[in-house]
């Protein structure tokens, strides 16, 4: 699968599309899922972490990637049936702000990580080829199904660097 074309998608997403190397994206979201289960852990005893006050804890940062590819993969969903109704943006941090993960642990949150990617895969898995490069309004800009599936591979990636990177 090549990557998609820059009109395929908001500039916006161009970084999330860059950390991603062409090839099979089923693959990379499979293997990036394994990946972020056993990442996730290291985070057990420290999931009510910030790394600077106002910012999100690494529960709230967990949740924003499950919460983002759960919107994601519903766009994937209505685009790919030939939905052509404008897909509305959301408030991410509105989004983090109403996400009650205070109860939640690590081992909670990778849980629905998990069950959300799966449902990823298993949407994507079912896509004939001419659905990949089916096109829908998100956010106000045009967008394929293909770009969609970098974009979520990205984001994730881009979040797990921010976990390294500030986290850690």
């Amino acid at each position: 699968m090549n990557k998609p074309l820059d009109t395929e998608y908001a500039p916006f997403y161009k970084s999330y599309i860059d950390l991603i190397e062409e090839g099979d994206i089923l693959k990379t979201l499979a293997r990036q899922a394994d990946y972020c289960a056993i990442y996730f852990d290291t985070f057990a005893d420290r999931g009510d972490h910030r790394y600077a006050e106002g910012k999100w804890t690494v529960k709230q940062l967990i949740q924003h990637i499950i919460d983002t590819e759960r919107v994601f993969a519903y766009r994937i969903l209505r685009i790919s049936r030939g939905d052509e109704t404008p897909l509305a943006g959301f408030d991410e941090n509105t989004y983090a702000d109403a996400a009650p993960v205070d109860h939640l642990s690590i081992a909670d949150l990778t849980s629905e990580f998990m069950a959300v990617r799966s449902a990823t895969y298993t949407l994507l898995n079912s896509l004939v080829p001419d659905q990949w490069t089916m096109l829908g309004t998100a956010s106000g800009t045009e967008v394929s199904v293909r770009a969609i599936a970098y974009i979520i591979a990205g984001h994730c990636a881009h979040h797990m660097a921010i976990l390294e990177e500030r986290y850690m």
